[in-house]
């Protein structure tokens, strides 16, 4: 099943890293981020490198799109 990924909430601990309750912003669009099933959605702020840790499916996914239009890529089986 796909779940659409969405935005972490932003809570600043030092410049270039953010964090919330389901992923940490590396800087430069960039996340890593933690989801319940396989990625979709992302589109206009998860940038290209972005990487999903599917916890439910033990699996690892990275956006190898553009910002805009984000694919997710399973990297890991």
């Amino acid at each position: 099943m796909a779940l659409p990924v969405t935005q972490p909430a932003h809570v600043g601990f030092e410049p270039g890293m953010l964090s919330s309750n389901v992923g940490i912003h590396l800087g430069n669009s960039i996340y890593l981020l933690w989801h319940d099933g396989v990625p979709t959605g992302g589109d206009g702020w998860a940038g290209q490198g972005t990487l999903v840790i599917d916890y439910t499916n033990e699996d690892i996914y990275m956006n190898t799109g553009t910002k805009a239009s984000p694919t997710w890529t399973k990297k890991v089986d």
